[in-house]
C-alpha cells in the first residue's frame, strides 16, 4: 500500500525507447514502456499477472548507452532514460540464449501438444534459427502422471518459473516450488511427492501459464472416439455454452460463427446421439441445493459450495472443525452422469478439475461428486475432437439442444419442503442458480492479480429475513473469504467458490488464445451489480421453473 501511494505521489515518467518518446505511469516496467511505443520485446519468463522473475534473460535491454544489460521486464523506468532494445549485439545475444535453451529442448514439435502454439517455437521461427550450433542431450524423462489430471515432462521445461508463481501468487496453492540448483533447477513437488499427495486442486492454471509443452491435461479426446464407435450403448452429451468460443478460437473461425448451435451439430455428427444444455441440470443442481440451504440446522455458520473435490479438501481442510457446512448437493455433471450411469455420457466445460471429480471414489464426496459420467472433457479436448473429425464449423448447421429426460425433471433432495416455506425454497433456487451461472460464465478482470472479497447480494425472504449468497473467485480469494466467514455469519450465508480466478469460461480446460483475450475490467469497480453491498436482489426465475416446482409440489409454486 506505501509503495501504491509513493508511485501515485511520483507521476508519469517520461522516457525514450529506440528513440521513441513515451511517457507511461510511475512504476512501469521498461518492459511495458516497450510495449507502450508498440515494440515487443521477446520474452518466455513474463506474465503480465505475475511478479516480474527476469529468469530467460531474452528480454534484455541497453540503458543510456551502458554496456551493463538490464532485464526490462524487472528493471522500473526513470525519467529521461534512453532504453535500446534492438542493436546488433542484443539480437545476438538473445539467438544465444534461445539455442543454449533449445539445445536442452526435444526436438519433438510436430508430435508436441503444443506444436503452433508455443511460445518457444515462435521465437525460435522469430530469430531465424533453423539449426544448432551445439546440442546436448541429457537423459529422457517419461512424462510424469502425477494427478491423474495434469500431467508434467521436465525435458521440455524451459524453467520459467512461471507454473510456481501462479500456483503461489494467483491461487495460494503452492503445490510446487522451485528446486535444485544449476542444471538440476526447476520447478517440483516437495521431495519428489506425486501432485495427487500434495495441495493441487488440479486447477490447470499452470497449465495456461507454460510457454510451451512442459505441462498437459490428460487428453481423453481419443479415449471419447474409440468408445463412441461401440454398439449397443447410448451417446450422450453435456454442453457448457462456454466451450464455443474456445473452439472457435482454436480453429481460427470467426467469433460467433458457430456458437452453441454449431457445437451442438458437430457432437451429433461426430457421434453423440443426444447433446443437452448444461443449464437445464444446473437449476436441478440449484434446487437440490436449496432444499438443504433451506433446512440447514445452523444458520450461524456458512453453507459452502465448491466446484470440485480437490477444491473442497484443499480449502476445507485448513479451517477449524465444523466451522462451516460443505454442501454435499450434487453439481449438474453429477445429476448428469446419476442419469444416464449406463450410457457413455460426456461432459464438456472448460475445465480440468472436474476429470478428477469424475474419477471420485468417496461416497461423501460433495458437488465435485459425478460419479457414472463415463468422461470429463475440456475446451482444448473437444476442440482437438472437431479437428480429427475434419469440421468446418462455420460452415454447419445450427441444431438445438435435445430436452432432458422426465428423469431430471424431480430433484430428489428438494422435497418434503413444507407449504409455507415455498416461496422462499423458490427465491432460494434462483439466488443459487443466478450465482453458480455468473460463476461459470466467469468475471471479466484487469489482471489475475485484481482481489475480490467476493461478490455479496443479499435476498430477501418471508417475515423480514435476509438471507447472503456470495460469489468467490479463485482459491486464494476463497481462502480468506471463508477464514472470516468460518468466524461465524450474522444471518444464513451461503458461499459458492469457483476454483479458476477467471471462473469456468476462462478455466483451466479453456483454449489459451481465449483466455488471452478474456474480457477485462478495471480493477476498481466494476463489480457492482443488484443486490451487491445490501441492495435487494430479485433474481431470475430458473430455466423451466414453473415446471419444476409443479412436479415437486402438485402444481403449488409457493
Amino acid at each position: 500500500m506505501e509503495r501504491e501511494e509513493t508511485l501515485e505521489n511520483r507521476g508519469p515518467v517520461t522516457l525514450f525507447v529506440d528513440g521513441v518518446e513515451v511517457t507511461v505511469p510511475a512504476g512501469s516496467t521498461i518492459l511495458e514502456a516497450a510495449a507502450a511505443t508498440g515494440i515487443r520485446v521477446p520474452t518466455l519468463c513474463d506474465h503480465p499477472a505475475l511478479k516480474p522473475r527476469a529468469a530467460c534473460r531474452l528480454c534484455v535491454v541497453e540503458c543510456d548507452g551502458g554496456h551493463r544489460l538490464k532485464a526490462a521486464c524487472a528493471t522500473e523506468v526513470y525519467e529521461g532514460a534512453r532504453v535500446a532494445t534492438k542493436s546488433r549485439e542484443l539480437l545476438n545475444l538473445r539467438r544465444t540464449v534461445l539455442r543454449l535453451i533449445l539445445s536442452n529442448h526435444p526436438d519433438e514439435c510436430p508430435v508436441c501438444e503444443r506444436n503452433l502454439n508455443c511460445e518457444l517455437q515462435t521465437l525460435a521461427r522469430e530469430f531465424g534459427i533453423p539449426r544448432l550450433p551445439f546440442r546436448e542431450e541429457f537423459p529422457k524423462t517419461p512424462d510424469e502422471k502425477d494427478s491423474g489430471d495434469i500431467l508434467r515432462n521436465p525435458d521440455k521445461c524451459v524453467k520459467c518459473g512461471r507454473c510456481v508463481a501462479v500456483c503461489r501468487e494467483i491461487q495460494g496453492v503452492e503445490a510446487a516450488g522451485d528446486f535444485g540448483r544449476s542444471r538440476d533447477y526447476g520447478p517440483g513437488t516437495p521431495f519428489g511427492e506425486e501432485l495427487a499427495d500434495g495441495p493441487c486442486v488440479a486447477c490447470g492454471e499452470c497449465v495456461l501459464a507454460c510457454p510451451v509443452g512442459a505441462l498437459r491435461e490428460r487428453d481423453d479426446s481419443g479415449a471419447v472416439l474409440k468408445a463412441l464407435d461401440e454398439a449397443g450403448k447410448v451417446k450422450v452429451a453435456l454442453l457448457s455454452p462456454e466451450v464455443a468460443p474456445g473452439l472457435e478460437d482454436a480453429l481460427g473461425c470467426p467469433r460467433g460463427s458457430v456458437g452453441a448451435g454449431g457445437t451442438i451439430t458437430a457432437l451429433k455428427r461426430t457421434g453423440f446421439e443426444r447433446v443437452f444444455g448444461r443449464d437445464a441440470f444446473l437449476a436441478l443442481s440449484a434446487l437440490e441445493e436449496a432444499g438443504m440451504f433451506l433446512s440447514s440446522e445452523a444458520p450461524d455458520k456458512p453453507f459452502v459450495s465448491l466446484c470440485s473435490p480437490r477444491a473442497e479438501s484443499f480449502l476445507i481442510r485448513g479451517l477449524p472443525g465444523d466451522s462451516v457446512i460443505v454442501s454435499k448437493a450434487p453439481n449438474p455433471d453429477g445429476i448428469f452422469g446419476g442419469i444416464f450411469g449406463e450410457a457413455i455420457a460426456a461432459s464438456f466445460l472448460p475445465c480440468v478439475a472436474r476429470k478428477s471429480g469424475k474419477e471420485s471414489k468417496n461416497p461423501g464426496a460433495g458437488a465435485g461428486e459425478v460419479r457414472g459420467l463415463t468422461f470429463a472433457l475440456n475446451s482444448r479436448e473437444l476442440a482437438r475432437l472437431a479437428k480429427v473429425r475434419g469440421f468446418d464449423l462455420a460452415g454447419l448447421p445450427p441444431s438445438d439442444f435435445d430436452v432432458p429426460p422426465e428423469a431430471a425433471r424431480v430433484p430428489k433432495n428438494a422435497r418434503g419442503i413444507p407449504e409455507g416455506a415455498r416461496e422462499d425454497f423458490a427465491r432460494i433456487a434462483r439466488a443459487i442458480f443466478a450465482l453458480d451461472a455468473e460463476g461459470e460464465r466467469g468475471r471479466p478482470f484487469s489482471a489475475l492479480r485484481a482481489r475480490n472479497a467476493g461478490r455479496v447480494r443479499t435476498l430477501a425472504l418471508s417475515g423480514g429475513k435476509t438471507a447472503d449468497f456470495v460469489l468467490v473467485f479463485g482459491t486464494l480469494e476463497a481462502k480468506r473469504v471463508l477464514g472470516e466467514k468460518a468466524k461465524g455469519v450474522a444471518r444464513p450465508t451461503r458461499v459458492k467458490v469457483m476454483s479458476c480466478p477467471r471462473g469456468c469460461a476462462g478455466g483451466g480446460g479453456q483454449v489459451r488464445e481465449t483466455v488471452r483475450a478474456f474480457p477485462r475490467e478495471p480493477e476498481s469497480g466494476g463489480f457492482a451489480a443488484p443486490g451487491e453491498r445490501g441492495e435487494p436482489w430479485n433474481p431470475p426465475e430458473l430455466p423451466g421453473e414453473k415446471e419444476l416446482l409443479a412436479r415437486l409440489f402438485g402444481g403449488a409454486e409457493g
